[in-house]
C-alpha cells in the first residue's frame, strides 16, 4: 500500500449556498505518506455569512474582508489539483461546491479524478457515525481543529489511507472494482459524480413515487434506505421524507432490516427508553452489533449530505 498519492480536499463554506467558499484545506499524500498540509481563507462573495457557518467554523468576515477571492487566489489552488486524485470526505457537497464556484466566476473545472472518503470508509468499517470527527475516534486518527480547512483535509487523508490499508488494495483500479465503485471527475468542463456500479440491491419492493427525471445518482442518499426518529426543527418529518425519496432515495417510517440511514431530530423525552434511546436508535444499534450496515446522523449532518443548508 506504499504507492498510493493523492491529494486530500476540504472547503468551508460562509452560507447555505454551496458556492460561498471561504476556505479551502489540501494535504498532499506521496507514496501513502502525507507531505505537506496548507490552506487558504478566501473572502466569500460580499463577504457575506450566515450565523450557522460562523458557529460550525468560526470563520467571520473580519477573518476573511482583506483576503483573495476565488477567483484572485484559484491559479495557485489549481497547481496542486488539477490532474489529480483528489479524496474528500462527502465529495457530494465539497466537489460539488468548488463546481458550482468556479462556475459562477466563470473558471473553467481543471481536469481531475476524485472519491469519497465517506462512502469507501462506510464499505471498510462497520461504525454507527462516519462524519469526520467520530470516525476519526473511532480509528484512532489525532484531529486537531474539527471544521477547519487544512485539519479537515488532514484528517480525511488519514481516513482514506487507513481504508486503503484495510482493504489490501493496490491501486484505485483496483479500489473501484474490489468495492463496486466509480470515481467522480472532472473532464473536459464537464462534472460527473462518484457512483455505485448497479448490483441487485434487494429494495425494488420500495415504491418511490417521485419523478426519476429529478433523480441525483451522485447524492448521497440516492437508493438508501433511510428512516427519521424524533422532531427535525427545519421541517415536519414527512417533508424530510419528500427530500429523501425526491432525489431517488427510500424514505420508510418505521424500522425494518433495510434501513441504512438513521436521522436523529430532537428527541421527546416520553419517547426514551431508561438508556436514554429510541427504539429506532436501539434498533439501529442492535443490527451493527449484528455484523449489519447502518448509519446513525444529526439533522445538520443530514442537511449537509443531500447538500442543502438552512440557517
Amino acid at each position: 500500500m506504499d504507492n498510493f498519492s493523492f491529494v486530500a480536499l476540504d472547503i468551508e463554506t460562509a452560507t447555505g449556498k454551496r458556492s460561498s467558499i471561504c476556505e479551502i484545506g489540501i494535504t498532499i499524500v506521496k507514496d501513502s505518506k502525507i507531505a505537506e498540509s496548507k490552506s487558504w481563507l478566501i473572502q466569500p462573495k460580499d463577504n457575506s455569512y450566515w450565523r450557522r457557518n460562523i458557529e460550525i467554523h468560526g470563520i467571520n468576515p473580519e477573518d476573511t474582508q482583506d483576503k483573495p477571492t476565488l477567483a484572485d487566489i484559484w491559479e495557485e489552488i489549481k497547481g496542486y489539483i488539477e490532474n489529480k486524485t483528489i479524496i474528500a470526505h462527502n465529495t457530494a457537497f465539497d466537489m460539488y461546491a468548488i463546481a458550482d464556484a468556479l462556475t459562477e466566476n466563470g473558471i473553467p473545472l481543471p481536469d481531475l479524478d476524485y472519491f469519497c472518503s465517506l462512502r469507501i470508509a462506510q464499505k471498510t468499517f462497520s461504525l454507527l457515525r462516519y462524519s469526520l470527527s467520530p470516525l476519526c475516534a473511532s480509528l484512532g486518527i489525532s484531529f486537531d481543529q474539527c471544521h477547519r480547512a487544512g485539519s479537515d483535509s488532514e484528517a480525511c487523508a488519514k481516513v482514506m489511507l487507513k481504508c486503503l490499508d484495510k482493504l489490501n488494495v493496490s491501486t484505485f483500479n483496483e479500489l473501484e472494482e474490489k468495492l463496486k465503485i466509480k470515481r467522480g471527475n472532472y473532464k473536459e468542463g464537464a462534472h460527473c459524480g462518484q457512483k455505485s456500479i448497479a448490483i441487485c440491491n434487494g429494495k425494488k419492493n420500495y415504491c418511490n413515487t417521485a419523478d426519476p427525471k429529478n433523480f441525483d445518482p451522485s447524492n448521497y442518499f440516492y437508493d438508501k434506505v433511510v428512516m427519521f426518529t424524533g422532531k427535525m426543527r427545519c421541517g415536519k418529518r414527512d417533508e424530510m421524507r419528500t427530500l429523501i425519496d425526491n432525489i431517488g432515495g427510500h424514505s420508510v417510517n418505521s424500522f425494518n432490516d433495510s434501513v441504512e440511514v438513521l436521522v436523529e431530530g430532537t428527541q421527546t423525552a416520553r419517547n426514551l427508553k431508561e438508556d436514554g434511546k429510541s427504539d429506532k436508535q436501539r434498533k439501529c444499534e442492535e443490527k451493527l452489533a449484528k455484523g449489519g450496515s447502518i448509519e446513525i446522523l444529526t439533522e445538520d449532518e443530514f442537511y449537509e449530505r443531500l447538500g442543502i443548508w438552512n440557517e
